[in-house]
């Protein structure tokens, strides 16, 4: 479930339908694994997103999204101190601009972006990765699965 959905850019404009999307995603990855807590969504411009990316990851570049968990063996320490919500698995950083280009580059519809990177990043939020094959084949496979849920089910 999505605690709270934040919109810190003044420039990003997310539908209604969007911000419904962005709460399906979420809430369906949730179900999947098996998580009752709730995650924070915050969209935040370029220049932040890069800030951000650069003092937590040491990337000096934009990204479509960032994941930091709720608890004190979170490596990146975001965004300080533990949030004393016990339930809050954590937060996503997301860059609207960022994430209309990569729709624009794949050839794939702005939503369906906006779905696989909350996906994303709720999976990193749960402990999945991609660095090695088999962490990347077990993440990617589980994003299709909860990509056609949110897309094909009910057709």
């Amino acid at each position: 479930m999505v605690n709270q959905l934040i919109i810190n850019d003044e420039l990003t404009i997310i539908t209604k339908e969007q911000q419904y999307l962005v709460k399906k995603s979420i809430s369906l990855t949730l179900q999947e694994e098996i998580s009752r807590q709730k995650v924070n969504v915050i969209f935040v411009d370029e220049n932040e997103m890069k800030r951000i990316n650069l003092q937590f990851r040491g990337v000096d570049s934009v990204t479509d999204v960032l994941s930091f968990q709720n608890n004190v063996n979170n490596k990146y320490y975001w965004p300080n101190e533990k949030k004393t919500d016990e339930e809050l698995l954590g937060e996503i950083i997301i860059c609207f601009s960022q994430l209309k280009r990569q729709s624009l580059d794949k050839k794939v519809e702005l939503d369906y972006e906006l779905a696989l990177i909350c996906v994303h990043g709720v999976l990193h939020l749960l402990g999945y990765d991609h660095h090695t094959k088999i962490e990347k084949r077990i993440m990617y496979s589980k994003t299709d699965n909860l990509l056609k849920n949110i897309f094909y089910k009910n057709e």
